[in-house]
């Protein structure tokens, strides 16, 4: 009796290691690789510890590498490269107007200013605004802007 009951015990200790040590390896159908040899199969004997089984390691597909990203150049006078997510903005500038479009010079960048804090700016104003980015107005028309801020407070910089 104690002989089978540590004969159980070496085939459920093997059968559990075996399981557990399964879910590293890929599935040979899932990858679309042919599948290994299998590992040759090892029977417990009833006087000792089951031997280890021995796995070829384990490859994943090679991963496709990234392109190195386009050589920009680097930003100046406290510009931000890249497109420019929607949130908060606080901006220093040269206000500007042309017609009804109310502009704040940052950098080489064009901003575009919205409400009634940006419609009391004075031209040529060096002034720190602080909004959340919003749609572009339609007086601003198609120009070269970065984005456009919907002006909350301004102070002079």
């Amino acid at each position: 009796m104690r002989r089978a009951f540590l004969l159980l015990t070496a085939i459920g200790l093997g059968w559990s290691m075996t399981a557990c040590s399964a879910g590293d390896a890929p599935d040979p159908a899932a990858t679309g690789q042919p599948p290994s040899a299998p590992p040759s199969a090892v029977t417990p004997s009833p006087g000792g510890p089951t031997p280890p089984v021995e796995r070829p390691p384990a490859t994943a597909p090679p991963r496709p590498t990234p392109s190195p990203p386009a050589a920009t150049p680097p930003p100046g006078g406290g510009e931000v490269p890249g497109p420019l997510p929607f949130g908060a903005r606080t901006l220093t500038g040269t206000v500007e107007r042309a017609g009804d479009c109310t502009m704040l010079l940052v950098g080489e960048r064009r901003w575009a200013l919205t409400g009634e804090v940006a419609a009391a700016l004075r031209p040529g104003a060096r002034v720190t605004v602080r909004g959340n980015v919003a749609p572009r107005p339609a007086a601003c028309g198609d120009r070269d802007l970065a984005q456009t801020v919907a002006v909350t407070r301004a102070d002079p910089a």
